[in-house]
């Protein structure tokens, strides 16, 4: 009960999974009861109908696994936001951990048609992270490390939800928990732990520690060794690593040409900076039209920077 389900809910939605399988192996039957109130196997076993039949018959599993194939488009059904955000309110209304944090990620960014509700996001984000879903504990641990979703500011209670979610291999809470030892939030400040965690984390092959450890090791002033591990993200296609190379590249036509990948692959500061380079001509060819094109898919993206600048292009009438 402690973990949002009664012994008699999680057993009746056992019976059912195992009756609709009955020709699964009890190996797999045991796997899946074991992981079963975290949802870690079943979206992928339950078809689109079976997931419809339940729920609607009220299993809060079922409408979890509902949201999903109307969220990401699977299975060949076509997404929808709307519908996604209803089952994952069911779900969440019911206990459903994995459901909370996704229906309040639809309440904090305004998802399909969900209006923004950033005191019932953090009311969600939190049910979530007590009971242990490792993205709910991150975004918990940012919005208590920096006031955000009305929180007050508590770096030790951060800390505190970035190691819960360390401790089932989050590689985003492990960046976040190097970060508080290496700027002292929350902690005391602790450099050589901050490298342990950088460098543990990025040796795992992952480009986003990848690039986390090059910009710590950029801030201690060891260019070089930053270099080999941006450059290795990069190499993985990584659009933080393409970006950051382009950052640290000299030669005008590089710089540019590594923040056009980086572009193409996503990543918002980097349709900032090609913009910039389009609207001086730094490195390609001077084009207002397509820098402001950039420019505002950065604004659209979130970065402050292109923000600021369209608003003042506005004002002195660009």
């Amino acid at each position: 009960e402690k973990l949002g389900y009664t012994l008699e809910g999680v057993q009746k939605e056992n019976r059912l999974y195992i009756r609709e399988k009955k020709g699964m192996t009890m190996k797999k039957i045991f796997v899946l009861l074991l992981f079963l109130p975290l949802a870690v196997f079943c979206t992928g076993m339950y078809s689109f109908q079976e997931a419809q039949r339940g729920a609607e018959q009220g299993s809060m599993l079922h409408q979890y696994v509902l949201a999903e194939y109307y969220a990401k488009g699977t299975g060949g059904v076509t997404p929808d936001l709307a519908k996604a955000a209803e089952w994952y309110k069911k779900s969440a209304e019911q206990g459903y951990a994995l459901a909370q944090y996704e229906y309040a990620v639809f309440l904090e960014t305004g998802r399909g048609t969900v209006k923004v509700d950033l005191p019932k996001a953090a009311e969600m984000y939190r049910k979530a992270a007590d009971l242990g879903v490792p993205s709910a504990q991150v975004r918990m641990g940012i919005a208590l490390l920096y006031g955000e979703l009305g929180f007050t500011q508590n770096g030790p209670m951060a800390v505190k939800y970035f190691e819960s979610a360390v401790a089932q291999g989050n590689v985003a809470a492990k960046i976040h928990l190097a970060g508080c030892y290496a700027a002292g939030l929350g902690v005391k400040q602790d450099l050589a732990k901050a490298r342990s965690i950088y460098l543990h984390t990025a040796q795992s092959g992952d480009p986003a520690a990848m690039c986390a450890l090059g910009m710590f090791l950029i801030q201690q002033q060891e260019q070089t060794a930053a270099l080999v591990w941006i450059r290795q993200a990069a190499r993985m296609g990584d659009g933080q690593g393409l970006y950051l190379l382009g950052c640290m590249e000299k030669d005008n036509r590089n710089m540019a040409a590594y923040f056009q990948q980086a572009a193409e692959r996503g990543y918002p500061y980097a349709y900032y900076s090609l913009g910039l380079c389009y609207y001086d001509g730094r490195g390609v060819e001077k084009n207002r039209k397509l820098a402001m094109k950039w420019i505002r898919r950065a604004a659209e993206a979130g970065v402050p920077e292109a923000q600021n600048f369209l608003d003042i292009s506005r004002k002195i009438g660009l």
